[in-house]
């Protein structure tokens, strides 16, 4: 059985958001109509919120300090679990730097000339079994993509140049 776990508050999706509204504030502490407005909550969670930011009563009105508030969204975006967007943002850089490292460069050479049998370096040796001899990541990448090039061209014929093998 899953454990429970609760549904992420729908301000934390808004935490740039909030961030940015704190920076442009000159006010050193929020009381708490700020602080509903600001995160768009109801007032006992503004409250609770307040609490667990290290609120202080300055008379009769609760009040938190900005930094404190600002501390308290540092805590909450590092605890959180990075989501899809981030995911996704995280792997589109590394195939960006991935792709600007010139060590990892290499060039696809053209497709081999159509034939209607397999393209040099690959064999059928036997039953359901495809060989390819290749040299470097490059060599094998240009061998692949000719074979599928070969089949593209005349699907009967490799299929028949495939079938024939088995």
């Amino acid at each position: 059985m899953v454990p429970f776990m609760p549904a992420a508050p729908h301000w934390h999706k808004r935490i740039p958001a909030i961030r940015a509204a704190l920076a442009d504030s000159e006010a050193p502490f929020l009381d708490r109509p700020a602080i509903e407005k600001l995160f768009r909550l109801k007032p006992r969670r503004a409250q609770s919120l307040m609490k667990t930011c290290g609120g202080m009563l300055i008379g009769r009105s609760a009040v938190v300090g900005r930094a404190e508030v600002l501390g308290y969204l540092d805590e909450v975006e590092t605890s959180l679990p990075p989501s899809a967007r981030e995911r996704r943002r995280g792997v589109l850089l590394e195939l960006r730097q991935t792709a600007n490292d010139s060590s990892h460069a290499f060039e696809i050479a053209p497709p081999l000339p159509f034939t209607t049998v397999l393209p040099d370096g690959i064999t059928l040796p036997s039953a359901g079994k495809l060989l390819i001899e290749f040299n470097s990541a490059a060599d094998l990448l240009a061998k692949v993509f000719a074979l599928t090039q070969t089949a593209q061209k005349d699907v009967r014929a490799f299929q028949t140049a495939v079938e024939v093998a088995s």
